[in-house]
């Protein structure tokens, strides 16, 4: 089957003079007393307005007790963050400084499950501590997580790829597919990965001759470029208007440190790169700095999200192999690492949720990467790279732990797409789900090919057989995509994709 072509046509209070004990009347023995003095003028009620706010508000890695709200100013100050639950109202507060581009982030715990919780960010002086909301203050929502038991209805997005190979924010526009995302009203959204390119540029003319927001910094060598790549996407207003309707999680990928890297390839030699100095923790430390993770929590992580839903996010970058080195029997390559597979496979057979989806930043079998030479994703499209090997150990571990239907979602590859998967022909029971959704906003790449070994059944497919086809950024438009899952509270489940017009594109019913 042939990827599916498209047709482009298509609170303050007032100050008062302080007041002592009554004088003793004065005397005049040359004259009349003077005129009284005329009455001090009442001084003005004093308005306590919030330190600028620039990049919005955000919650995220919610459980079903906690949340971390992510915030940040343009200047040293202290945050404050606010919520008023039926139990009790929380008020906490922390310091901003530099080394963070003066973000922070408050974890609340104690709150109650599926609970939809209302919360405030401040900042102020760094002396402030009072608890009284200044002017200006933002907003935020977020729903916690339903208790494991809790059968109630689930819906949720994702996404990836924001703002690469020069497709960024629209002069006029902005980044558009977070409108409809924000009409979703979805419960969470996952970031996954490529959610700012730091080895790209966004120039004052776009891929498609549009009009956009520049970015000075083009690529980023230092932490205050890459925190100007982080800057620049949540200066979109669009945006900072959808992170603060709902929580998302985060994962990364390859463009949040550099292109296909590794734990071994994060270095580059030409400029503004200085040789010999590796770009992951730098990367990473902007990462922490503007996304709701607790410090020093791993990416690798799962998340329950009541009856039906539980989420694992897996980690492709940090421990894998040098995507150049051969996946041989001798040898096979590792994207993963053993103890995170063990972890993984674990997680999924002690889970008694509904649906177990595994959220992973590369595909399946959508060849990724420079080519045969170098797979970045698990696809090695019969060339010797790539990371077969351990997928196919992953699999037929899974099946003979009966861990039939998990459902993976990925991105990565700049189209939207269906995949089913019957590895193992003695098998015929075992399947494996894939949904693939993408660009948010960003080129496209698409490939009409895809890697048979573990026999895949390709279904819906978005994408333009042609990228040279288009030509404007409103036909750019029809092709940015995300996903979304829904699952009733009888654990029925449907995938769907929409597209930065807000048109739906399609929706597939997963039977188990």
């Amino acid at each position: 089957m042939r990827a599916s072509s498209m047709h482009l046509a298509v609170l303050a209070l007032p100050v008062f003079a302080a007041c002592g004990p009554a004088e003793p009347p004065a005397t005049f023995p040359f004259g009349p007393p003077p005129p009284p003095p005329s009455e001090a003028p009442v001084s003005a009620p004093v308005v306590r307005r919030s330190l600028p706010i620039p990049s919005g508000v955000a919650s995220g890695d919610v459980t079903n007790s906690s949340a971390i709200i992510w915030s940040r100013s343009d200047r040293a100050a202290r945050m404050h963050v606010a919520v008023e639950t039926p139990e009790r109202t929380f008020h906490e507060t922390i310091l901003v400084g530099a080394e963070r581009d003066f973000s922070g982030k408050v974890t609340l715990s104690g709150l109650s499950a599926g609970t939809r919780h209302a919360y405030t960010v401040w900042f102020t002086d760094p002396a402030d501590r009072s608890e009284i909301p200044a002017e200006g203050a933002l907003a935020g929502t977020f729903l916690t997580a339903p208790a494991a038991t809790d059968a109630r209805a689930v819906h949720f997005a994702w996404g990836g790829d924001l703002g690469g190979q020069n497709v960024c924010r629209d002069a006029r526009e902005g980044y558009p597919i977070f409108a409809p995302l924000k009409a979703g009203g979805y419960d969470f959204f996952i970031a996954l990965g490529d959610m700012i390119y730091s080895d790209d540029p966004c120039d004052a003319v776009g891929k498609f001759g549009n009009a956009q927001v520049p970015l000075p910094t083009r690529e980023s060598a230092s932490l205050a470029d890459y925190h100007a790549h982080w800057r620049y996407n949540r200066d979109d207003a669009s945006y900072r208007a959808f992170l603060a309707s709902t929580s998302y999680f985060s994962l990364w990928d390859d463009h949040e440190i550099v292109n296909d890297w590794g734990p071994k390839t994060d270095m580059r030699d030409k400029p503004p790169y200085s040789s010999g100095v590796h770009l992951l923790p730098i990367g990473e430390s902007a990462l922490f700095d503007y996304n709701p993770i607790a410090d020093g929590e791993k990416l690798e992580r799962r998340r329950r999200w009541g009856k039906n839903v539980e989420l694992f996010f897996i980690d492709n970058r940090r421990y894998r192999d040098d995507n150049r080195v051969e996946d041989t029997a001798k040898a096979p390559k590792q994207m993963l690492g053993e103890v995170q597979i063990r972890w993984l496979l674990a997680g999924l057979e002690n889970s008694d949720a509904t649906w177990k989806f595994v959220i992973s930043s590369v595909p399946l079998s959508s060849p990724t990467g420079k080519g045969p030479d170098a797979r970045d994703g698990f696809a090695s499209e019969g060339g010797k790279t790539g990371f077969e090997r351990e997928l196919g150990s992953i699999f037929k571990r899974m099946k003979e732990r009966d861990l039939s239907h998990t459902i993976w979602i990925t991105t990565d590859v700049h189209f939207a797409a269906e995949f089913f998967y019957v590895p193992f022909k003695d098998a015929p029971g075992f399947v494996v789900h894939e949904f693939i959704s993408g660009p948010l906003n960003a080129g496209f790449f698409p490939v009409d090919v895809y890697d048979k070994t573990f026999n895949p059944q390709r279904g819906f497919t978005w994408a333009i057989e042609n990228a040279k086809n288009v030509t404007s950024y409103g036909q750019a438009k029809t092709l940015f995509t995300y996903g979304d899952v829904s699952v009733t509270a009888a654990g029925e489940l449907t995938v769907g994709w929409t597209n930065a017009e807000g048109r739906r594109l399609h929706e597939v019913a997963v039977r188990r």
